[in-house]
């Protein structure tokens, strides 16, 4: 599996809302941001970690 992914970008630069609900989106799907080339943007495979420990209640 490739380490580097690459994918167009949906939104300008300057729609910052929608822009970092797309990238958090992405990033649960395991591609962290690395950086963007014109209308691309490059995303590096991360392993995620989820803990399912409770917390104790008082």
């Amino acid at each position: 599996m490739r380490k580097t992914v690459f994918r167009i970008t949906p939104f300008g630069g300057f729609d910052i809302p929608d822009l970092e609900s797309w990238l958090v989106k992405m990033a649960s799907k395991g591609l962290g941001f690395s950086m963007t080339a014109g209308p691309f943007t490059c995303f590096e495979r991360i392993q995620l970690f989820f803990t399912t420990q409770r917390r104790k209640s008082k």
